[in-house]
């Protein structure tokens, strides 16, 4: 019952966020954007985004090696999509992450409390890396001026976010040894997620206000991860819709972006459904 109440909210913001995203855009104008996106450059977003995708199962095996298993990266790149599968279509059941707990602890004898905190490492180098190319893109935003903060404090804040995670990962002895590896898979994810949206935004023939952009993509990634909407939809997109009209711009290229980009993930996301009946290595 708690289950299916969580879901029924999660759905309900949903469908929300998405209202007042429609009431506050001209839904002809976001179209025509999309559907008038160039080919070309959209593959090679989705490329990037493919990438990012590899990057994040390499990231996750890291820590699976830690454990002591040895799981193939072929293997490791299934469970992965698989995982995004479950994530995106089945959120109100046992979620990606708790499959691959559930796998993994089945099929090869891990302990859970061990598999929860390979996962929550892996989510936390990726959140800090996040943190960290946000600080940076922000000192170049239209935020910098709005705000009236120098641009001197943008590295500091990135030093810190730094040493917060290192330190954090002290205070796990089996996956500490792999944090230097970890944290650097994550930058590279996050800056081939960032690469995306950038071919997504020259698709448009978008070739301005770039930093702005790609700052609030980075703050919409943090929002569409939250545990509050169904699967992040609308979250992201109404992100881009208020941030975008605090800075006085239109929002239309970057629900539009947003879109897109949702889009590339439910269709990486489809090809786990082609691994749900995989057998352990």
């Amino acid at each position: 019952m708690k289950k299916k109440l969580i879901l029924f909210a999660k759905i309900s913001l949903s469908i929300t966020a998405i209202w007042l995203v429609l009431d506050k855009i001209n839904i002809e104008q976001t179209s025509k954007i999309v559907a008038n996106a160039s080919f070309l450059w959209l593959f090679v977003a989705f490329i990037f985004f493919t990438l990012s995708r590899i990057a994040g199962s390499f990231r996750m095996s890291l820590y699976f090696d830690s454990l002591g298993m040895k799981l193939g990266q072929i293997f490791n790149l299934k469970l992965y999509y698989l995982g995004m599968f479950y994530n995106l279509f089945l959120p109100g059941g046992i979620g990606g992450d708790g499959y691959k707990i559930y796998f993994l602890h089945k099929h090869y004898g891990a302990k859970a409390k061990d598999l929860l905190n390979a996962l929550l490492q892996d989510r936390i180098s990726g959140l800090f890396a996040l943190l960290i190319l946000l600080s940076f893109l922000a000192g170049f935003s239209s935020f910098l001026v709005i705000f009236n903060i120098s641009f001197v404090w943008f590295p500091f804040v990135a030093f810190f976010a730094f040493l917060g995670i290192y330190l954090l990962s002290k205070l796990t002895k089996k996956f500490h040894s792999f944090f230097l590896k970890g944290f650097f898979v994550a930058f590279i994810l996050q800056i081939l997620q960032l690469l995306c949206a950038v071919f997504i935004l020259i698709s448009f023939g978008e070739f301005s206000n770039f930093s702005n952009y790609l700052t609030i993509f980075l703050i919409s990634s943090i929002v569409s991860v939250l545990p509050i909407s169904f699967g992040g939809i609308g979250a992201r997109e109404l992100t881009f819709v208020y941030l975008l009209e605090f800075l006085h711009q239109s929002s239309e290229i970057g629900v539009a972006l947003s879109v897109v980009f949702f889009i590339f993930t439910a269709i990486s996301s489809l090809f786990g459904a082609f691994f749900m009946n995989m057998k352990p290595e």
